[in-house]
Order: structure tokens, then sequence, then C-alpha cells
């Protein structure tokens, strides 16, 4: 035990006072450890299975807040997608509306009004340049 000594040899150096209080040490560390597991064991185990408890308990309240935060989660942005798709088209209507009338006087609206109009302005250009080049070649 000590520096090497057998327990018969250690004993043998000891005093008989010094034997007679490692005996009552001894004697009374076992009586503690004797009362000391099944008080342990009963409180230790109480604890033991409160802790596994709650930890079931903060587990099971953590998966639930998990489940709806993504529920939450999930809820705004489609609100959010369809309130941006909601202004985006009334966005896209204002814009058309207002090009629309912009270009309402502007831009002939059927195909065959669209060409009437063409065929009249080539015939006008036609003339306008006819009357340039024929002042130009006889008059000057």
């Amino acid at each position: 035990m000590s520096e090497g000594f057998p327990y018969p040899t250690l004993t043998k150096q000891l005093t008989l006072v010094e034997l007679e209080e490692m005996r009552e040490e001894l004697l009374a560390l076992g009586e503690a450890l004797k009362l000391v597991p099944s008080e342990f064991d009963a409180s230790f185990q109480q604890k033991i299975n409160r802790v596994l408890d709650i930890t079931s308990e903060v587990e099971h309240h953590s998966k639930q807040l998990r489940a709806g935060i993504e529920q939450s989660q999930q809820a705004f942005s489609d609100s959010l997608i369809q309130e941006m798709r909601k202004r985006h088209e009334q966005q896209l209507g204002a814009i058309d509306k207002c090009i629309s009338d912009k270009l309402s006087g502007y831009i002939p609206v059927n195909k065959r009004f669209f060409f009437i109009a063409l065929f009249v302005n080539a015939v006008f250009v036609g003339s306008l340049l006819g009357a340039v080049f024929y002042l130009l070649a006889f008059r000057l």
C-alpha cells in the first residue's frame, strides 16, 4: 500500500493505536458505503428519470416548435408569393393600360387600315421625290 510494502509487513510496522484508528476508519467507511448506495441509488434514479422526462419533453416541444415554424414560414412564403403575383399583375395591367392609352391614337388597330396608310404614305413620298427630281432635272 504505502511505499511498496505488502499489507502484512505494513501492519507489523504500525503501532496498536494506529492500527485501531485505521480499523475504526475502515469500519466507518464500510458503514457509510452501506448507507450511501441505497439512498444514492433511489435519489439518483429519481433524478435521472426526471432528467430523462425533461429531456424527452424538451425534444417533443422542440419538434413541435420546428414543425410550427416550418408551417408558419411556408404559409408566410406562400402569402408573400401570392401578394407579389397580385402586385405584379396589377403593375403589368397598369403598364399595359398606359401603353395602350398613349399609343391608341398613333398606331392603326387593324391590318387593313395599316396597309392602306402604308400605301398612301408610299404614294405621297413617291410624288414628293418625283417633284424634287423634276425640279432638279428640268428647272435647274
